[in-house]
């Protein structure tokens, strides 16, 4: 079997990827308190927060492989506009949504409080004082950054887009000022300039302050992983195997470590950036039996609605499932609690259908018609 070869379209068994992936930063963020421990605690889902940064990774390599061409002002423009159409609707639509649902729930235990005040409590009301700002912090996309603190935005996970349209804009100019080796050249600083001021920082997987550092890591390493996919190589299939042996021994690894050493800070900066470059160069050189897995219909669904999963289901886990423990009587009860988390993914992955049906692509097209019409 031909391995696979780096000219134009999709490669698909990489968005199959990202679709399991995705659903597995949702398990990641499924509460403690109503999942049974044994499930809450294995350490493969405790660690599957680093799935982010294959995210990245794999952006670096998808916009080096689309938009590496970018010569002038024209074609830089153009791609900022389909990266924007791409990623803001649905941030626009999740942190508005987040938002209403925390004020109307302020505002019904409000009610509550004020017509039954031996039943309720003040201390029931529950609306942060920075939820404004976190939502300006979101709608600007600076949710990556100290500019306008260090929140992660709504919803939590909407800081890595803001660190992945940082990368967008950096490496649009990159594209467009640089060639050749210099570019590879420019991209090695980044990411040790990157991994030493993470390093001060005293901390790798950084979100909401410096979260844009762990992304344009990342992302740098995706490119450098499309400039190395040129090399004429094709691995034995039989490698494909290793993927998830390397991943699970990584994440074993990591997870014995406490997060506040100095042990767990360099082993991640430098053990989850290779991992995951690993992971696409390995896909991209084999076609062994994993590469069929992710070409299979479901596996490439989730691959078509994991930006939608990855950015919807915090709040649908979050709103959702207090409502369904309360409503059953779950407590503590490990069946009921297993029957409403596999619910709950089940309703997450519903969802994800409708918004990136309604949102991701029937919005996304009215806006490309509306805002690429000059290049078409």
């Amino acid at each position: 079997m031909a391995h696979t070869q780096i000219t134009t379209g999709r490669i698909k068994k990489l968005d199959g990827l990202r679709g399991i992936f995705s659903c597995m930063v949702l398990l990641f963020h499924y509460p403690k308190e109503y999942i049974p421990e044994w499930l809450h605690g294995f350490f493969f889902i405790r660690e599957s927060y680093t799935f982010v940064d294959f995210f990245f990774v794999l952006s670096g390599f998808v916009i080096a492989y689309n938009y590496h061409t970018i010569s002038n002002t024209s074609d830089l423009k153009k791609y900022l506009i389909k990266r924007w159409i791409r990623l803001y609707p649905l941030i626009l639509y999740s942190a508005t949504f987040v938002l209403l649902y925390m004020l109307a729930y302020t505002h019904v235990k409000t009610l509550l409080v004020q017509g039954h005040p031996g039943l309720f409590s003040t201390e029931d009301i529950v609306f942060p004082k920075d939820t404004y700002r976190s939502f300006l912090d979101t709608l600007f996309l600076t949710n990556s950054t100290p500019i306008l603190g260090n929140s992660m935005g709504l919803p939590g996970p909407s800081w890595s887009i803001s660190a992945e349209c940082i990368a967008y804009v950096l490496y649009g100019f990159l594209f467009l000022f640089l060639r050749g080796r210099t570019r590879v050249i420019t991209s090695v600083c980044i990411i040790l300039l990157s991994l030493i001021r993470l390093y001060l920082h005293g901390e790798y997987f950084s979100t909401g302050e410096y979260g844009f550092l762990r992304g344009i890591t990342t992302f740098s390493c995706g490119f450098l992983i499309w400039e190395a996919s040129h090399i004429h190589l094709r691995l034995p299939n039989v490698f494909e195997y290793l993927i998830p042996v390397l991943i699970t021994l990584c994440f074993f690894i990591l997870h014995t470590f406490e997060s506040s050493t100095t042990t767990f800070l360099v082993f991640g900066m430098f053990s989850i950036p290779l991992l995951f470059s690993a992971v696409i160069f390995t896909l991209l050189k084999s076609n062994g039996a994993i590469s069929a897995f992710l070409d299979t219909r479901p596996i490439q669904y989730l691959g078509k609605i994991s930006y939608s999963i990855y950015l919807d289901h915090w709040y649908v886990i979050a709103f959702g499932t207090p409502i369904l423990i309360s409503l059953f009587h779950a407590g503590t009860d490990p069946v009921k609690q297993l029957i409403i988390f596999l619910f709950i993914i089940a309703l997450c992955l519903v969802y994800a259908h409708f918004t990136y049906t309604y949102i991701e692509m029937k919005l996304g097209k009215w806006l490309k018609k509306k805002l690429l019409q000059t290049h078409a």
